[in-house]
Formats: C-alpha cells, sequence, structure tokens
C-alpha cells in the first residue's frame, strides 16, 4: 500500500514538472510570435535526451534577407530571461531553409 502510494506520489509529482516545462514553453513561443509582428507564424519544441530545440516557422514571404532581423529584434528578446533562453533554436522559411538559429550575431 505504501509502494503504490510513493508510486503514485511519483507520477504526480513526474506529471506536474513536466505540465510546468510545457506552460513556460508555450508562454516563451507564443512571446516570439507577438514580437515578430505576423513575421513567425507557429513554433515547436522538441526534447531528446534532455536537449531541447525549438523551431519557429516564418510567415509566407519572410526570407533569408529576413531572419537575422528576426533572430535579433524578435526571438532573442522574447526568449532573453525565460527558461529557453539558452536552449537551441532555429528559424525556417517555407521552403524549411534555416534563416537564423540561436547562434545568428546580433551586433551592435
Amino acid at each position: 500500500m505504501i509502494g503504490c502510494g510513493l508510486l503514485l506520489l511519483v507520477l504526480v509529482l513526474g506529471v506536474g514538472a513536466c505540465t510546468v516545462f510545457f506552460v513556460r514553453t508555450l508562454g516563451s513561443g507564443f512571446a516570439v510570435i507577438a514580437n515578430s509582428g505576423g513575421d513567425i507564424e507557429s513554433f515547436s519544441s522538441s526534447t531528446f535526451n534532455g536537449r531541447t530545440v525549438i523551431t519557429f516557422q516564418a510567415a509566407r514571404g519572410v526570407d533569408l534577407e529576413d531572419g537575422p532581423r528576426l533572430a535579433c529584434e524578435a526571438i532573442k528578446p522574447a526568449l532573453a530571461g525565460s527558461e529557453l533562453e539558452d536552449e537551441e533554436w532555429v528559424l525556417l522559411n517555407r521552403a524549411g531553409d534555416v534563416i537564423a538559429s540561436n547562434e545568428t550575431a546580433c551586433g551592435p
């Protein structure tokens, strides 16, 4: 009986921790979309072996020349100070090409 209680407690705590991470990820992702002024339409997040990668999908008509601007004006400021600040992310155009990433330099 005690073992079942402990197992149930561990499951509840595990689900709660995952839920908190998921909700925080959603909030940060929607902040990026709001900062982009319509240039980023969606995002997804995947975690594998402790490594999280966030993929942002640019709107139609957004291409390579827009990537650095969106990285520096929309994505990086929205993620700054969040739990996702140091996570890997990419911005894809409609063709699936990477047009910006967490490694995109933002100059002075």
